[in-house]
């Protein structure tokens, strides 16, 4: 027998000894030091591996314990402790994840919800102002342009439009003519002119599902 590594072991095992001690009665700094110059002397004791991660465990060294668990767990395969711990580690991990997620999503939500709330006034406001402004201001230039020209052209039977609506009602005077094709055209505005209101207030609402 080596009287040198007898000597170690008897040292290391004194100190983690003293240092279980240190650890019931909640000192956790002087067991942490007392097991590194346990580890000191040896290095690869399971016990004193396992001791140091509970230590930096306790002072929120989190990958640091788990890696002296995992170390531990090499020295003494197996173990059920070991095997507990660093499966309570990896919940702990995962548990800060969905709290972390969970808060960002608490925290942008509301915020998301307002911003989207005040893009849809806008687009509905654009739109009554003139056909095809709300789906401009959405990004959807080629139908906001669409819908933008073929109303402003439209407006020209406007007039027309409301004389045969007039007409219809009983209220147009006598010798009033009506031009059918303006009128016609004017109606199509007019159809053009509420299907881009609420078009507008669609595409926002679609936006926000998507997002």
């Amino acid at each position: 027998m080596d009287p040198i590594g007898g000597e170690k072991d008897a040292r290391a095992e004194q100190f983690l000894r003293e240092a279980h001690i240190q650890r019931m009665r909640g000192r956790w700094g002087e067991a942490e030091a007392l097991v590194r110059q346990a580890l000191a002397l040896t290095p690869r004791d399971a016990m004193g591996l396992e001791l140091l991660g509970d230590a930096l465990l306790e002072r929120g060294e989190v990958d640091e314990a788990e890696a002296s668990f995992n170390a531990a767990l090499v020295e003494a395969p197996g173990k059920a402790s070991l095997e507990t711990k660093i499966a309570r580690i990896v919940l702990r991990r995962a548990e800060d994840e969905r709290n972390r997620i969970s808060a960002e999503l608490l925290f942008t939500s509301p915020r998301n919800a307002k911003e989207d709330r005040r893009q849809q006034t806008v687009a509905i406001l654009l739109s009554v102002l003139c056909a095809g402004g709300g789906q401009l201001f959405k990004g959807q230039h080629l139908k906001g342009g669409l819908l933008l020209a073929v109303w402003l052209v439209s407006l020209t039977g406007a007039l027309e439009a409301f004389k045969l609506v007039v007409g219809g009602l009983g209220g147009l005077p006598r010798g009033e003519e009506v031009n059918g094709g303006m009128a016609f055209f004017g109606l199509i505005g007019g159809l053009l002119y509420l299907y881009s209101i609420l078009d507008a207030a669609g595409t926002t609402r679609r936006s926000s599902s998507a997002d």
